[in-house]
C-alpha cells in the first residue's frame, strides 16, 4: 500500500513521539508502517495475524470514516483509507496517515 502522511500526522508525530522522547513506541510505529506497506490492499492487513496483533480496527459511529492502530496501550495511530465510504477494502491501496494519538487515554 501507498502511505501518505499528513501536515497533521507529522505535528502530532513530533510532538507525541519525539518530544517525549519515546524510544520503544517510535520503534513500533515504523514496523507498523513497514508493515503496512508490505500488504497489497487494506482487506489483506485487516485479515493477517497483524490485525489482532495491533488491534486494527475500523472506528464506529461518526469516526467510522477512521481507522486506528494501537501502537502502546496509550497511543493509537489514526488512518484514513483514500476512498469513498462505504469501503471496499479490496480496492484501497492508498492511505493516509492522519494522527498519533493520546487524548483518548487523559485523565479529565
Amino acid at each position: 500500500m501507498n502511505i501518505i502522511e499528513t501536515s497533521k500526522y507529522k505535528k502530532t508525530y513530533k510532538k507525541i513521539i519525539i518530544d517525549k522522547h519515546l524510544s520503544k513506541e517510535k520503534e513500533v510505529l515504523n514496523i507498523v508502517l513497514g508493515i503496512i506497506e508490505l500488504y497489497p490492499n487494506l482487506q489483506s492487513l485487516m485479515n493477517s495475524i497483524y490485525q489482532r496483533k495491533y488491534d486494527i480496527r475500523q472506528k464506529e459511529g461518526n469516526l467510522k470514516e477512521y481507522i486506528s492502530v494501537s501502537i502502546s496501550q496509550r497511543i493509537r495511530l489514526i488512518i484514513k483509507p483514500i476512498s469513498e465510504l462505504p469501503y471496499n477494502y479490496v480496492e484501497i491501496v492508498d492511505i493516509e496517515l492522519v494522527e498519533v494519538n493520546d487524548d483518548h487515554y487523559k485523565r479529565m
